[in-house]
């Protein structure tokens, strides 16, 4: 596996390609319902940070019912997908209660907690297939908010479901302490 920095096109001849060292995935990762739906890359070396490859920094505190955010990813850009889009894709969204995000999904789906952040975005926005795993960025303060988890299908009007950074910060330092 090979993590691709500086770039926001699939193929720039300013890309810098890192190897994957070691995949962990939350110990208590339930595929079912995608509780704890969290993983850290370790790579064989260190990522050189220049005028193309900076950190994001991470929330501090979970986001509150409307703050302004920006999703990126390379998923589909329609639903059946007619492929995958060149260009990194970036969408506006605004962060719904975990209340509405419940009362807005079909009866029976998975369970949502505070671990989890939910958008809405009117029908035909939103993430798709290949978004998985994309960051939710806070437009206010620049800070990793949330990881693409779930959703049903693409942009159908109904909330997306987002991992809660902010609910992971501890383990995260563990793990990326921990034998390093």
């Amino acid at each position: 596996m090979t993590v691709v920095a500086g770039t926001n096109t699939l193929i720039d001849d300013h890309q810098t390609n890192y190897t994957v060292h070691q995949a962990i995935v939350h110990e208590n990762f339930d595929p079912s319902i995608l509780n704890n739906d969290i993983g850290i890359l370790r790579l064989t070396n260190k990522i050189n940070f220049n005028d193309r490859i900076q950190p994001i920094p991470l929330t501090d505190n979970y986001p509150l019912p409307g703050t302004p955010c920006t999703l990126a990813g390379w998923g589909a850009t329609s639903y059946p997908s007619q492929g995958y889009p060149n260009n990194l894709q970036y969408i506006n969204l605004t962060t719904i209660s975990l209340d509405e995000c419940k009362e807005k999904l079909i009866p029976g789906s998975r369970p949502i907690t505070e671990k989890k952040i939910c958008t809405l975005s009117k029908e035909g926005m939103g993430p798709c297939g290949g978004d998985s795993g994309g960051g939710l960025l806070n437009n206010v303060n620049g800070t990793l908010v949330g990881i693409v988890s779930w959703g049903y299908s693409c942009a159908t009007g109904r909330p997306d479901i987002y991992t809660n950074v902010h609910a992971y910060l501890q383990w995260m330092l563990i793990e990326i302490y921990t034998d390093f």
